[in-house]
């Protein structure tokens, strides 16, 4: 296991209970010494113990993005403590305690220093089904159950655009069936549940501008009094999901698909109508993982009442030694939207609201990078990005920056 990426095939074996399979000695009694020795080794078998943990410092050259500053931060980490318990009959209990830092985002305060991120029980069932009950990883996408992992990530994180802060996990059930066809093979997802929505956008405050019309004072337009950033923290119902892989006669070449359909409970802030709206994603996805080149793409679109979010990325690596591997990457985002903006009279002094439409490309960002494998689980890594567009943490309007990450990623 790699939290969710890796499965060890120790994790498969069935392990009895009580003092089955001990060797007994010819007085038909086992040994306690012999006993003891036997009940610890099974134990190890069918507890297993990983985690990571990804600690980088950053640096922006001008604007406030993903927690990263002008000033630079040291407080940037992701990590994970994972615990699997092999069952009887093929089943396993999985908890993953994940923990992560974000230099000044406003995505600390909505995020507790520790949170139980994934728990669940897990079963194999006849026909080459395994479902899965609880909190668990949604099959979407490449990197969705490893978004963190900075082990097998060729960045400090997965492509932020695509994958964005939302739909990493669900609360239900899962079933998985997977099929060959000669060389051919096909894994399919099907779930159902509750989703978290966790996001922050850029936002303004606005102020009215005034002038005399006719002698007397007149608002005849609103002006940007500041900037500001939105936290929106909800919650999707009644999901519906599927998402399939299909593995091709070409070794290492996968391709993927998936959708969506849920209700969320409100995004009044972007999607144009108070409380409960319908929602939807879509992707699709193509991996190539080769002898000593990567080449990996991913398109989605999420739509929640009027909000309409698409995003892509192109991803590609080479490995030049056994230890150094360079790495690409190209996102973009799009975004349509209706806001509504608050107007304030004397500061801090709500006077109105306005609504807002807009829709445009939100973000894009062009990244290179550096892996260097100091140890089968200890990597260092090197990236810069350039980045164009207003996801940053606060609004900005259409404005350039660079920013450098310098991370090291351990593993056990």
């Amino acid at each position: 296991v790699a939290l969710g990426a890796q499965r060890d095939e120790r994790a498969r074996r069935v392990v009895g209970g009580g003092g089955r399979g001990v060797r007994r000695g010819g007085g038909g009694r086992a040994r306690p010494a012999r006993v003891r020795e036997r009940v610890r080794e099974r134990a190890r078998e069918r507890v297993e113990v990983h985690g990571f943990l990804t600690q980088g410092v950053a640096r922006s050259d001008s604007l406030p993005i993903v927690g990263i500053s002008r000033g630079g931060t040291a407080d940037y980490r992701a990590a994970a403590l994972q615990g699997r318990i092999a069952l009887p009959a093929g089943g396993a209990a999985v908890v993953q305690l994940a923990s992560r830092r974000l230099g000044s985002s406003p995505l600390n305060a909505a995020t507790p220093v520790v949170t139980v991120q994934w728990a669940y029980l897990q079963r194999e069932l006849p026909g080459d089904l395994t479902l899965k009950l609880g909190r668990a990883p949604m099959a979407r996408g490449i990197f969705n159950e490893t978004r963190r992992v900075g082990t097998v990530l060729p960045f400090f994180r997965a492509p932020y655009l695509f994958y964005t802060e939302s739909f990493e996990t669900f609360d239900g059930a899962a079933l998985t069936h997977a099929t060959h066809a000669g060389a051919w093979r096909l894994v399919t997802s099907a779930y159902g549940g509750n989703v978290p929505y966790l996001q922050t956008a850029p936002s303004v405050i606005l102020r009215p501008e005034v002038a005399l019309v006719g002698g007397a004072p007149t608002v005849v337009g609103v002006a940007i009094a500041r900037d500001t950033s939105v936290l929106m923290r909800r919650r999707g119902d009644r999901a519906i999901g599927v998402q399939g892989w299909l593995s091709t006669p070409v070794p290492g070449l996968r391709l993927g698909a998936g959708a969506m359909r849920f209700s969320l409970n409100d995004l009044h802030e972007l999607s144009g109508r108070v409380g409960r709206a319908p929602g939807s994603t879509v992707h699709g996805s193509v991996d190539g993982v080769f002898a000593r080149a990567t080449l990996r793409g991913e398109w989605g679109q999420l739509r929640v009442g009027e909000f309409l979010y698409t995003a892509h990325y192109v991803q590609g690596g080479v490995r030049l030694t056994d230890r150094l591997a360079l790495h690409v990457q190209r996102e973009g985002a799009a975004i349509r939207y209706v806001s509504t903006l608050p107007i304030e009279g004397a500061p801090g002094t709500p006077l109105a609201t306005t609504v807002v439409r807009g829709g445009g490309p939100f973000g894009r960002d062009v990244a290179v990078g550096a892996n260097w494998v100091v140890a089968p689980m200890a990597i260092l890594k090197l990236e810069a990005h350039a980045n164009r567009g207003a996801n940053y943490d606060r609004w900005t309007g259409e404005a350039p920056t660079r920013y450098v990450i310098a991370s090291v990623a351990l593993g056990f």
